[in-house]
């Protein structure tokens, strides 16, 4: 009696990895934000060097980009709480042409090259993309006074790193220089009062919505976490 041995072929048929299956995020998701991404760092340079880097909505990309692929909960609930009332805005004045705040008008200005009014799309992206994200992974509650301080420590170094021509993060005056208070004495204020006006809204918005407070009837539309990522 002989006994015959069948070798498996393990390459046939493999089962994905523990990593892919437990993954929140697609995989092509990942790699097309990271394509979107790659793509806005040659304006970066551009427009007045890497020191672009340090505008509040360029923070929220590469944070976006960091938590889509680490899947990490509290660095996407700090971009969202940071961000979101101010793409929510950029939004909104785009796609009403300008009118509605009239802050994006330099998207339809045609001395702008237009690969340049191109890139700066990456706004929309980044008003729906990372709610959705936060619908899968929930929002923390401890994202906010994070963020606050990120935002904090962005506009001081912008203050001491640029100059009134560049105005980054309007730390030199909302929307153009400002001559009424002391250079200074605006930084303190804008610095105690902008991040505040930004984060705490968004902050007992997302907390009701997506959050620990959560109602049941809002479940309905906006399901439970799939994972508790930290």
């Amino acid at each position: 009696m002989t006994i015959e041995t069948v070798e498996l072929d393990d390459t046939k048929g493999a089962a994905p990895s523990r990593r892919q299956e437990n993954a929140i995020f697609p995989l092509w998701l990942k790699i097309a934000f990271t394509l979107m991404a790659a793509m806005y760092v040659p304006k970066l340079f551009v427009e007045s060097g890497a020191i672009q880097i340090l505008w509040l909505c360029n923070i929220t990309l590469i944070g976006v980009l960091i938590a889509l692929w680490t899947e990490n909960r509290m660095i996407m609930s700090m971009m969202v709480v940071g961000s979101f009332l101010v793409m929510l805005g950029w939004s909104v004045d785009f796609l009403t042409g300008g009118l509605a705040l009239g802050y994006v008008t330099f998207m339809f200005d045609d001395s702008i090259p237009l690969w340049q009014r191109v890139l700066n799309l990456d706004h929309l992206v980044l008003t729906i993309l990372p709610i959705w994200a936060l619908t899968r992974l929930g929002y923390h509650s401890g994202a906010a006074i994070r963020q606050w301080l990120i935002f904090v420590v962005a506009m001081v170094i912008s203050y001491f790193t640029t100059g009134p021509q560049l105005n980054m993060n309007w730390v030199y005056g909302f929307g153009g220089v400002q001559s009424t208070l002391p250079p200074l004495l605006y930084l303190f204020v804008h610095v105690a009062i902008g991040p505040t006006l930004l984060i705490v809204p968004a902050h007992f918005i997302l907390i009701y919505v997506m959050g620990e407070r959560q109602p049941k009837w809002l479940a309905k539309w906006i399901p439970t976490p799939v994972s508790p990522v930290p």
